[in-house]
């Protein structure tokens, strides 16, 4: 059966020395992985200009079910985000995101509000300037919670803040949890602030280096309690020298 698909590039790995294993996460199907062939032909050559990580694109597809590498009938690109690339501060971010995506992803379904926000998200970045690149990701993995069913429970907390953000439970509290995995003080309060912004008004958030890398942290750590494959990721060190 022909299927077309449109799908987010994830990641591209060498297979062997003809090919290349490339990821997508594609509206219709969730995740999908295609072998594509590699060398330096100008056809393969051009497959790469296309096959940018974090580009959108549409393929056709004859679907095997039987395989687990699928190929590709064509390709051609949706869209791409070019500021990502040749800013070096975007390329940091854009390095995360990658990264984060390509792990929370790996068995993630096919969701047309996920993807949506993410491809989103993406023109957002690509558009972005000073400040709110800075807290980007920051506000980007706050927001990405709604998509996922995660989004933390502030509606006890409208008429007082509780001084306890329980990541486990997704809540806020008034007594500290039983366990480790708890946000307090001034890193819970941010949470609250997160849970109102958004990519329009997140320059209202002013972090200085620190605090941004803290709340990175919770965030994290938030995730990983949630989904697997999120720990000992190497991207968020990238972040820890920018934005101060």
């Amino acid at each position: 059966m022909i299927e077309t698909l449109h799908g987010l590039v994830l990641e591209r790995v060498r297979h062997n020395d003809k090919s290349d294993i490339v990821s997508l996460y594609t509206r219709e199907r969730g995740r999908v992985p295609f072998v594509v062939q590699g060398g330096q032909s100008r056809g393969a050559r051009m497959r790469r200009a296309m096959l940018m990580p974090l580009s959108v694109v549409e393929v056709t597809m004859r679907s095997r079910p039987s395989q687990e590498l699928q190929r590709f009938s064509s390709l051609s690109v949706v869209r791409q985000f070019p500021s990502i690339y040749g800013d070096p501060v975007k390329s940091a971010v854009a390095i995360f995101l990658r990264e984060f995506l390509s792990r929370l992803l790996r068995e993630y379904p096919a969701d047309d509000m996920l993807w949506e926000y993410i491809v989103r998200s993406l023109a957002v970045l690509d558009a972005s300037e000073g400040h709110s690149t800075a807290n980007f990701h920051i506000i980007f993995l706050a927001n990405l919670t709604g998509p996922l069913g995660i989004r933390p429970d502030i509606e006890r907390s409208r008429s007082s803040l509780p001084p306890y953000f329980d990541l486990r439970a997704a809540a806020f509290c008034l007594h500290a949890p039983l366990h480790h995995d708890v946000l307090r003080g001034e890193e819970a309060r941010i949470v609250h602030l997160l849970s109102r912004l958004d990519f329009r008004n997140g320059g209202r958030l002013r972090l200085n280096r620190t605090a941004r890398q803290r709340l990175l942290e919770g965030l994290l750590r938030f995730y990983s309690l949630h989904f697997s494959g999120l720990d000992s990721m190497r991207s968020p060190e990238i972040l820890q020298s920018l934005f101060d």
